[in-house]
């Protein structure tokens, strides 16, 4: 269904924005108010599917809760033209991805240490928040971390979240997440995911802005998969000498294969990098 031009409920859709798997997110315009919106729409075809219009639905119900700075906003829910859909923050910042590749390009190859941590640290305090609300995001990449000019890290893209204090929906088992930054007990889907694993790709993404490449990298999705099993990170030092060692050795210790040798909470993984200065 066409929706750009549309009027859907008090909401004008301007543009497409982007498509996932389940969703697809526009911009659009509360007529009521005149504030410019991301407006998240479960297609046609997919409410149709009773399982996944409930996982929607839930969706939008862990993230109304949820208020942080450093966590996308979410306004209301919604159902119009036969559409589900639901209203959010409209970001305009780069994506951490955007801001990688921008600093790749240049002479220096990698993100400065100073703004990586930085960006790691507002990035923690959105985590520790949604952690100590029992929300675990299981996505965690810089496609979904938005960054203003003062590097206020903005979380976004809650398709994965899980809240650990609900009851779980049954599926049978599949991989969830993105494999370039997916942790072992992600791709292991048998394995119990947990607030550990977030910590775990946020340390992966502390390893691509200081390393300039991710640990497990430029593979087939098996490929990867089986390396981050097997292998252990190779030290981000490798591929930039000039790292300072106690960040390489915090990095190290973020990706650890086994979680009981990660930090076990945001709060202590924040610690450890506020420690460092």
């Amino acid at each position: 269904m066409q929706v750009v031009g549309k009027r859907l409920g008090r909401y004008l859709v301007l543009a497409d924005v982007g498509q996932g798997a389940m969703a697809c997110v526009y911009k659009a315009r509360d007529e009521e108010t005149g504030r410019v919106v991301a407006l998240k729409i479960l297609p046609g075809q997919v409410t149709r599917d009773a399982e996944r219009l409930r996982r929607f639905k839930r969706e939008y119900r862990i993230l109304a809760e949820l208020d942080h700075p450093n966590i996308i906003h979410i306004y209301d829910a919604d159902e119009a033209e036969g559409l589900n859909f639901y209203t959010m923050q409209y970001l305009e910042h780069p994506t951490l991805k955007k801001v990688i590749a921008q600093h790749v390009q240049e002479e220096e190859r990698t993100v400065p240490v100073s703004r990586a941590t930085a960006i790691l640290a507002n990035l923690l305090r959105g985590l520790q928040y949604i952690h100590s609300k029992s929300v675990v995001h299981r996505d965690i990449k810089p496609a979904n971390c938005y960054i203003p000019e003062n590097d206020q890290t903005i979380l976004a893209d809650f398709g994965l979240v899980k809240a650990t204090a609900m009851t779980a929906i049954t599926m049978a088992p599949s991989f969830i997440g993105t494999p370039e930054y997916a942790s072992p007990e992600q791709i292991m889907v048998d394995k119990s995911v947990d607030a550990r694993s977030d910590l775990y790709q946020a340390g992966l993404l502390l390893y691509e802005m200081v390393a300039g490449r991710l640990p497990f990298s430029n593979d087939l999705e098996g490929i990867i998969s089986e390396k981050c099993l097997q292998d252990s990170v190779k030290p981000p030092r490798s591929f930039n000498p000039a790292l300072p060692g106690a960040l390489e050795t915090m990095v190290l210790k973020a990706t650890a294969r086994e979680a009981t040798q990660r930090y076990q909470t945001a709060g202590e993984m924040l610690g450890a990098l506020e420690g460092l200065s």
